[in-house]
């Protein structure tokens, strides 16, 4: 199956768009990142799902992030 899957991240006082991205992905690989949801859509158009892997770590379903 095909998903689309998305993360958002607010940035504030970032002067340019490519400085808002860098700021979001300076956060989402940090080791010590909180920033480890996200929404994936099902292309068939079945319900999206948030998947959260830190939620999804501490309940022992996957490895520790």
């Amino acid at each position: 199956m095909d998903y689309l899957v998305s993360w958002e991240f607010d940035v504030f006082d970032a002067a340019t768009p490519i400085e808002a991205a860098l700021q979001a992905r300076k956060a989402q690989i940090r080791p010590d990142t909180i920033a480890t949801v996200f929404t994936v859509w099902p292309k068939d158009g079945s319900t999206p799902v948030q998947v959260d892997f830190t939620e999804l770590a501490d309940e022992g379903k996957i490895a520790t992030m």
